[in-house]
Parts: structure tokens; C-alpha cells; sequence
């Protein structure tokens, strides 16, 4: 046996040494301690051994906190720093393994996803097979495409079934409803769709339900799903909530609300209650809009000398402000691809004087609400969101109430109001400050008239006083009635009314009223006005120098909370000399016939433009004072639906705020 050389054993702790120099030894951390406390010995015990012992045994005998405080020092910064040292280990290790963990998470759901998709295609090419061989190609895709949906709303409360008794029906049912289709031919049209709900062992079907049903598979089979998969969704929110809440019987409930919707829509104008899919469905409608016609984009050679004047250069610069505007306003951020045309205008069922919503339940809190979804967000000021926060968020709110209010009671509602978020966190209550088009061009030439008139609107108002966007809001259950509701009708529907009369005059760049105006007709009157609002009680318009200079004329109209119009035509200063303006019992005939800014001004205007252009122009006038043409006129239009000059033309949905 060879024992080893002090020289080899100096060489293996120097490359011991050597190959750990960047991280260095506990015992080498001690030595460097030791060292620095060595030196900070008295000069007369540092190199004398015998001192320094009787200086040991005089630490010895001092007391035992005193005697063992650098010792205990030393000893817990050693602990220290192995605990550190290893904790740091730990920590490092345990943070790569839930990168690797979330990696693997996802390589697994992109590989399930695949996996899913390549299933499901190969189950839809192998089924198509089979239907060419039997001539049912389009009914397989509508069975396929149902069942496709159902397997990705089922839920662990809600276990849904799918039946198919044949090849042209199926039923999809659960423990509180069923819901069955039938197609007819080998094409897939629908033919019939019923919906059953049953709660308590008892069950309930109505027509306007499954009418519904029936609009929503059509578009399923035209290609558009989304419809469909939204009604059944809330339809399985509903049967999860039944689990969740086994005391309570929604379809009592259900019954409940439609009663008092209907007692409260009896109380307001223009609107109306039904039965759907999702529960109760409210639609608006404004009998008296009056949709334009809007003009397909103009393509023109580019001139140095392009002025404003005119219907192309100005429509033009609107239309690009309002698409701009448009893509920045858009709640979700998403923004369009920047090769998308700016001319490419279109119209929201607002401009028809249309809006429709439902109600259905939804768990909030812990407890059951109402769950108002609108299927074009609503727009509202700061004061109109602050009411309807307040009816909806507090018991039997009597909104005339002169009695003292609780202010900070009240801030707290409507925060708790904006701040809302539904079961899946999305927030649909978002601020809107902007009105995403500022600018627009509306000719108005009705066929019983001789007066044409160019109307170039300007937007003075930017921004919407604390305007938010409502996708949806919650009524709890326990607020729910028929005074509540009639009130949520009457600020919801002012508002709603409020947007569509200005809709009426900015739904897109270039609109016609009547006949289109050629470019060749000098005698069309130019107006160009300025438009000021203060949402949701008064649009104004100032004609600025039409009738002349200094002959500036404010035509004012106000909604009021039961969904009626004033009109008013007045001069902007009293020093403006006396113009023949038209007289309040006509204006008032004007405002209860039809509902659109640029033939309100077309007829508030014609009496003082005709007298202004000369005799021969206002010959249509009677002698009584009253303009013989203007409301017969007006009347005779309305009684006949629009219809859209050149060729046909495809009108996308748009949403003016």
C-alpha cells in the first residue's frame, strides 16, 4: 500500500481548488471571518498564545449571553447562508419545472386541438360520403354542425344528450328542456323546430319560441352559427342555474318577467315584449324613421383644384374621418386592415329606427339576476348610464323622487353598476367618448317637390359627455318590477331614439332622401349646417349663412322621456331681421310624421328658402301661409317604401357610435 506524498496531496487540493474557484467553499468563507476577527484582536493578544488563552478564559467566565454572542453570530450566518444556498437551489429548480409544466400544457392542448380538428374532419368526410351516397349531403352538414356545437357547450352540471331517431331529425335534451329539429330533403332545409322546456314535471312550449329557434337554424344552415351557438348557450346557463339554485323555479319566474315586460311596455311608446330561445326578447322600433338611400362610392380623376364645394370632396374627407374614427372607438381594440376601402359605407338597424335585446338569468353574487344583453351596444351619455345604473341597482326607484338623496349611496351603485363582469370575466361595460362619424352629405329632393337641397352636415359636438357602451347590464332578482322595468323602457328608449335621429342624418357619408340630385341641377340649394347635441334631450342645427348674412337660423329638437319630439325654428340672434319661418302647429305636424333630421330641416326650411330665392321658387306656397306641398308631400313619401336607385349593392352592419 503506497501512501501518498504530501507533494501529490498539495497538487490534488490545488486542482481541487482550481477547479472550484468560481464558487467558493463555506469553509473559505469561515477562513476569511476568522481572519478579519483575528484582526480585529488587540496587538498584545494577536501573536502571544498564552494571552490570548487567559483572554479565553476570561471570555469563559462572563455570562452566557455575553460569553457566546460572536460565536452565535458566526454560527448563524454560516446557517444563513446554507439555508439561502439551498432554498436558492430549490427555488431555481422548482421554477424551471413550471416552465417545463406549462410547456407541456401546452404541447398537449395544441396536440389535443389537432387531434380534435383531424377527428372531426375525418368524421365530416367520411359522414359526407355516406350522404352523397344517399342524397343527403345538406342535412348532414346542419346534423353535423348542430352536434359539433352541442359537444362544445356541454358542461359537468349540464349534461346534454343528442338523439337522432332518423336520418333527417334530431333532439338535443337535458334534465329542464328539449329541443328538436326536423329537416326536410336531402338539401337540409329545416322544416320544423320546437322547444320544450320542463321544470317541476311540467313542461311549456310557446310559437314565438320556436319561430325563434326555427330564424336561428336557417342562419345555421346559410352558413352563420353564431346566432344558434348564443341562444344555446344562455340556454344552458339557465339549466346550470336550475342545478346551482334547486329552490327556485325559472320557469314560474320566466313567466313572471314576461308579465310584467308586457305591463310595462303598455306604458311606453315603440316598444314591444316576446318570447325566445334565450328568454324574453325587447325590440324597438320607431314607426316613423325613414331609412335613406345611400349612394355607392364615385370613382374621379384627382385635380389640383378640389375644393370642398360639392358632394364628392366633401363626403370624401367624412368618410375618412369617420373611418378612422370608427377603427379607434371600437371597443375590442381590433382594428381593420388599413387596405380596407373608407368608402365602404353601411347602415345599423339603429338608422331604421330598430334595436333589439333579451333577458334571460344569470347567477351574480351568488344569487340569480336579470341578465339584459343587447344585440347592438347600447350608447348612453354620462347622466342617461347614471339613471339607468340607479333604477336598476336600487329597489323600486321612483326616478321623479324630489326627496333628498344619498350621494354617496348612489356612487357606489353606479360604480358597481360599470364595473360589472359576467361568470365567464369578460366586462361589458366599456367607456365610448367619440362618435365615430363627424361629417355626411344628405340630399333631399322629394318627387312632389320642386326644391332640391344638398345638406352638408358638420358634427360640432366631438366627444359624448361620459358616454359608456353597454353590451349587457344585471337587474338583481330581488328589484324586479313592473316599475323598475317601465323605467329601464323609458331612459333605454330615449336614448335609443335619440341615436337613431342622429343616425338619420350621419349613418353614412352620402345619403338621398327622395330623387337623387343630378350634378347638372343649379338651382339645388347648398346648406351647409352645423350640428350641436347634448345627448340624450337636444340635437340643434344651425344653418349658418343660408338665408343670407347675419340670417343665421337654429332649428332645435328635443326628446322627451316618453319618447316625443318638440320641434322648434328660430332666429339665432333678435336683431336678425323677421324671415317666414314656419309656425309651431305646422312644425309639430312635421315632428309627429316623420323622424329624420334631413327632411325635418328640408320642410322646416323650404317657406324661408323659397322666399329668399324669389317668387317663382315659393309659388308652391298657399295663400293661407301653409305649405301645401310640404306635409301632403311628406306623407305621400313615407307611404311608400324607399327604393335604392342603380344597381343592387351589398350594405354590411355598421355601428354609428
Amino acid at each position: 500500500m503506497t501512501t501518498p506524498t504530501p507533494s501529490a496531496a498539495n497538487g490534488a487540493t490545488v486542482a481541487a481548488t482550481m477547479a472550484n474557484k468560481n464558487s467558493p467553499h463555506l469553509h473559505s468563507v469561515a477562513s476569511s471571518l476568522r481572519s478579519c476577527l483575528d484582526g480585529m484582536l488587540p496587538d498584545n493578544l494577536r501573536n502571544d498564545g498564552t494571552a490570548f488563552q487567559q483572554h479565553l478564559l476570561q471570555q469563559k467566565s462572563r455570562l452566557q449571553t455575553e460569553k457566546n454572542s460572536w460565536r452565535f453570530g458566526l454560527n448563524y450566518l454560516f446557517e444563513t447562508l446554507k439555508q439561502h444556498k439551498d432554498w436558492y437551489a430549490r427555488n431555481q429548480q422548482f421554477v424551471q419545472l413550471r416552465k417545463d409544466v406549462r410547456r407541456f400544457e401546452t404541447h398537449v392542448s395544441t396536440v389535443r386541438t389537432i387531434l380534435a380538428e383531424s377527428v372531426s374532419k375525418l368524421d365530416l368526410e367520411a359522414g359526407l360520403r355516406g350522404a352523397e351516397l344517399e342524397g343527403r349531403v345538406g342535412a348532414y352538414k346542419i346534423m353535423f354542425e348542430v352536434t359539433k356545437i352541442v359537444s362544445s357547450l356541454s358542461r359537468p352540471l349540464v349534461k346534454l344528450q343528442i338523439l337522432k331517431p332518423n336520418e333527417a331529425s334530431l333532439s338535443i335534451y337535458c334534465d329542464t328542456f328539449v329541443l328538436d329539429i326536423v329537416l326536410s330533403g336531402g338539401e337540409g332545409a329545416v322544416e320544423t323546430a320546437s322547444l320544450t322546456t320542463v321544470e317541476k314535471d311540467q313542461s311549456s312550449q310557446f310559437p314565438d319560441r320556436d319561430e325563434d329557434l326555427l330564424a336561428s337554424l336557417k342562419l345555421l344552415a346559410n352558413g352563420d352559427s353564431a346566432s344558434f351557438t348564443e341562444k344555446l348557450n344562455r340556454l344552458i346557463n339557465r339549466a346550470e342555474l336550475a342545478v346551482k339554485f334547486p329552490t327556485m323555479n325559472f320557469e314560474q319566474l320566466e313567466l313572471e318577467l314576461f308579465t310584467k315586460a308586457t305591463e310595462a311596455c303598455s306604458h311606453q311608446q315603440y316598444w314591444t315584449v316576446k318570447r325566445a330561445v334565450e328568454g324574453i326578447q325587447m325590440l324597438f322600433k320607431d314607426p316613423f324613421a325613414c331609412l335613406p338611400v345611400v349612394e355607392p362610392p364615385r370613382k374621379r380623376a384627382k385635380t389640383d383644384d378640389d375644393t370642398r364645394t360639392g358632394v364628392t370632396s366633401g363626403a370624401t374627407a367624412g368618410s375618412t374621418d369617420a373611418a378612422a374614427t370608427d377603427r379607434n372607438d371600437r371597443p375590442d381594440g381590433d382594428h381593420d386592415d388599413l387596405n380596407i376601402s373608407v368608402h365602404a359605407d353601411v347602415l345599423s338597424p339603429l338608422a331604421n329606427g330598430e334595436w333589439s335585446g333579451s333577458v334571460s338569468f344569470i347567477e351574480w353574487r351568488g344569487a340569480v339576476a336579470l341578465h339584459v344583453v343587447a344585440d347592438v351596444p347600447l350608447v348612453m351619455a354620462g347622466p342617461q348610464a347614471r339613471k339607468l345604473a340607479l333604477v336598476a341597482m336600487r329597489k323600486h326607484v321612483d326616478v321623479t323622487a324630489t326627496a333628498p338623496k344619498d350621494v354617496h349611496e348612489d356612487e357606489r351603485l353606479f360604480n358597481e353598476f360599470v364595473s360589472w363582469t359576467t361568470p365567464d370575466g369578460k366586462k361589458p361595460i366599456s367607456p365610448r367618448l367619440h362618435f365615430a362619424r363627424d361629417h355626411s352629405i344628405c340630399s333631399v329632393f322629394p318627387s312632389r317637390c320642386s326644391l332640391a337641397m344638398r345638406q352638408e352636415y358638420t358634427l360640432t359636438t366631438k366627444e359624448i359627455s361620459g358616454g359608456l357602451n353597454l353590451h349587457s347590464f344585471p337587474i338583481p332578482l330581488v328589484n324586479v318590477s313592473i316599475e323598475t322595468l317601465a323605467n329601464v323602457f323609458e331612459i333605454c328608449g330615449r336614448s335609443l331614439l335619440f341615436h337613431a335621429l342622429l343616425l338619420s342624418a350621419f349613418c353614412s357619408r352620402c345619403n338621398v332622401f327622395g330623387q337623387r340630385i343630378s350634378a347638372e341641377n343649379e338651382d339645388a340649394v347648398n346648406a351647409r349646417i352645423k350640428v350641436d347635441v347634448a345627448a340624450a334631450e337636444r340635437i340643434t342645427m344651425n344653418t349658418g349663412d343660408l338665408l343670407g348674412a347675419g340670417r343665421q337660423v337654429l332649428i332645435e329638437l328635443n326628446t322627451k322621456p316618453d319618447c316625443s319630439l318638440q320641434l322648434s325654428v328660430k332666429c339665432q340672434t333678435e336683431t336678425t331681421p323677421a324671415l317666414p319661418l314656419e309656425n309651431a302647429v305646422t312644425l309639430q305636424k312635421l315632428v309627429n310624421t316623420c323622424h329624420s333630421i334631413p327632411l325635418l330641416t328640408y320642410y322646416a326650411l323650404k317657406r324661408a328658402v323659397q322666399a329668399k330665392n324669389g317668387p317663382l321658387s315659393a309659388a308652391g306656397v298657399g295663400a293661407n301661409g301653409e305649405d301645401c306641398d310640404g306635409i301632403a308631400a311628406l306623407e305621400g313619401d313615407l307611404s311608400v317604401a324607399m327604393k335604392m336607385e342603380g344597381e343592387s349593392m351589398l350594405l354590411d352592419e355598421m355601428d354609428m357610435f
